[in-house]
């Protein structure tokens, strides 16, 4: 069975949507904001971390496997996989279909 590892973690500038790969000689290209696409990927970003530090399920069990199980990660035909997140509180979780 496939479990689900460790922390979500998301490389420089890719929460900008930054279209060079990072190099660590240069800066982040900060004017593709001025970009309604790649503003939007730094608003979906703030969004996704907001939602993260709001629910306990999403992170009080991160390696701890009772906070995670699947439902189905089978489902090729369909290319959906879902999961439920747990957290200390048995009584909230999250169901995540993709």
């Amino acid at each position: 069975m496939f479990t689900m590892p460790g922390k979500k973690l998301i490389f420089m500038g890719a929460e900008i949507a930054q279209i060079r790969e990072w190099d660590p000689d240069y800066r982040l290209d900060w004017a593709y904001l001025q970009e309604p696409m790649h503003k939007g990927i730094q608003n979906w970003v703030r969004d996704l971390n907001t939602l993260y530090r709001s629910e306990p399920a999403l992170h009080e069990l991160d390696f701890n496997p009772a906070g995670f199980s699947w439902v189905d990660y089978a489902d090729e035909a369909q290319s959906i996989i879902s999961f439920i997140r747990k957290g200390y509180n048995s009584d909230e979780c999250i169901l995540a279909v993709l």
